[in-house]
């Protein structure tokens, strides 16, 4: 079971990276830094884009959805996921804090900022279980 979640995984990260190298892609707004993917349920990519301090989407036609971008409380986004509801989680290693996002607007009662460290890297697990990659060890919260 772990194996083949293992290489669904390493799947959607290598279909992720032929479309962000893709020529439509290219032709979309420039990334900036770009660290993080997730995707959606729906086939939407999310991409943190460190430098602007956003994370742009694109739908599943890898088109990106420019009247979507997300900026409220990111700040240097080093890691995105989506949870079993389709909330988005931001990693934002400028202000050490995770952020979760239900449908594109920022719940600021479920910010995370005890115990992170410049976050760097998060995922959920099937339990729902967030993991997060501090710049000095690996912590898990259940959100």
């Amino acid at each position: 079971m772990k194996i083949t979640r293992l290489l669904s995984s390493l799947f959607v990260l290598t279909l992720c990276s032929a479309v962000l190298t893709s020529a439509s892609f290219a032709k979309a707004k420039p990334l900036s830094v770009p660290y993080g993917l997730a995707v959606d349920a729906s086939g939407n990519l999310y991409v943190g884009n460190e430098v602007a301090n956003n994370i742009l989407i694109y739908n599943s036609s890898f088109v990106q959805q420019t009247s979507k971008t997300i900026t409220q409380g990111v700040n240097f986004p080093n890691g995105v996921a989506i949870d079993p509801y389709g909330n988005l989680w931001v990693a934002n290693q400028g202000n050490s804090t995770i952020t979760e996002y239900t449908n594109g607007v920022q719940d600021t009662s479920n910010t995370i900022t005890n115990g992170i460290i410049f976050p760097s890297n998060i995922a959920i697990d099937g339990l729902d279980n967030l993991w997060v990659k501090n710049a000095s060890n690996m912590t898990i919260y259940d959100p």
